[in-house]
């Protein structure tokens, strides 16, 4: 087992239960409308993961930032600054923002989430490999046991911007958010492994698509667009 701080198992515990909770009050409000679709972008900082959200989100489709961003902003260190404390809190908040997710797909809206648990993970894993974080084995253990009791929801597609450690290292230096850049390049090479990994083993039973991430937004976005309209032909309806 890995170590994680005091208190964490209660934490883990009381986060389960709300999975619970949550998914018996998302079938209550879930409304004759057909579920909505649920997409996750994946891929290296500076992959354009947040330019093609801007222009889902003009399609109608609700958009979720990624969970380390948020806590960015809310002073939790992140990037090549995360810690184990960083790991816990963002597993927590993924978790956390399922239930509004859950309420949104129950509801008819289609969600598109930038990262999911595959990217927590892997992001938890690169940093035990650099000695900043120690409880990728844990959450690693979290993560499966609410994925065999099917507390956690499944994507209808992941799409993967596929670029480099060296783009995304060249295009997080022209960012001015020094707090949210990964520019160890070890790490982001820890990351991309880890995520091949978790959709080989853990998510094969979800489509991965993967898209060329060094070509322009709109370039990018036609295609995650394109991949998006093929899914929605498959799925006329959820059950």
């Amino acid at each position: 087992m890995g170590w994680v701080p005091r208190g964490s198992t209660d934490l883990f515990n009381a986060l389960e239960v709300e999975l619970e909770n949550d998914m018996v009050a998302a079938k209550d409000v879930r409304t004759e409308r057909e579920r909505g679709l649920l997409v996750v972008l994946e891929g290296l900082p500076g992959s354009g993961k947040t330019s093609v959200a801007r222009l889902m989100i003009s399609y109608g489709w609700k958009f979720y930032p990624e969970v380390a961003t948020t806590l960015a902003e809310k002073g939790v260190p992140v990037g090549d600054a995360g810690t184990t404390e960083t790991d816990l809190q963002i597993f927590k908040e993924e978790i956390r923002r399922l239930r509004e997710v859950r309420h949104d797909l129950a509801k008819g809206i289609d969600v598109l989430l930038d990262g999911y648990f595959p990217t927590d993970l892997s992001f938890a894993y690169a940093r035990s490999q650099q000695g900043k974080s120690r409880c990728y084995v844990d959450l690693l253990e979290k993560y499966l046991q609410a994925t065999r009791k099917g507390l956690l929801l499944k994507p209808d597609l992941y799409v993967y911007l596929d670029i480099n450690a060296d783009v995304s290292v060249s295009r997080q230096q022209e960012r001015h958010a020094p707090h949210l850049k990964t520019i160890d390049r070890k790490t982001l090479g820890d990351v991309e492994r880890h995520m091949r990994f978790m959709h080989e083993i853990f998510e094969n039973d979800v489509p991965l698509v993967t898209v060329d991430g060094t070509r322009s937004s709109g370039e990018v976005f036609q295609d995650v667009a394109h991949q998006v309209k093929k899914l929605a032909r498959k799925n006329p309806s959820q059950p």
